[in-house]
């Protein structure tokens, strides 16, 4: 049996006062990946049939009709867990304006918690995440996965 990790952020890198205040990453993991992606396929189809586009789900693009449908679905469906990171950006910009070093101490902090609950080291993880926004990016997540 694998665990599936799914791994995500919001926010932005700018560290300036233009960017955004916070930044996020979660962690949603499963045995049973299936038991979600379903039903998010077939939400997806039904939304498609009556006459909305969408290629994929994505909640800072998506109406908040769709967003509404789409937490209807996870929370009739469970069998995950969630766990979530929130980091004051203004907390952390002293010493962690560099992407290359922000993303893998806070990845990394989240990434504990979780296994800390799914201590088996026999068991296969897949990490499954979306289009990380530059390749350094991509770097610093395997780094604070896999240290």
């Amino acid at each position: 049996m694998a665990l599936y990790l799914f791994f995500d952020e919001s926010g932005d890198l700018n560290f300036s006062p233009i960017g955004s205040r916070y930044y996020f990453f979660g962690a949603l993991t499963t045995r049973d990946p299936e038991r979600l992606t379903n039903p998010l396929s077939r939400l997806r189809y039904q939304l498609l049939a009556d006459g909305l586009e969408i290629e994929r789900f994505h909640a800072s693009e998506d109406r908040q009709a769709v967003r509404d449908r789409v937490f209807e679905v996870i929370l009739a469906t469970g069998g995950f867990d969630f766990d979530a990171a929130v980091i004051k950006k203004r907390n952390a910009r002293a010493v962690l304006d560099d992407e290359a070093r922000f993303y893998p101490l806070f990845a990394a902090r989240l990434l504990k918690h979780v296994f800390d609950r799914h201590p088996d080291p026999d068991e296969r993880v897949v990490v499954v995440t979306d289009t990380l926004p530059v390749k350094r990016t991509k770097r610093a997540v395997e780094m604070a996965t896999w240290g």
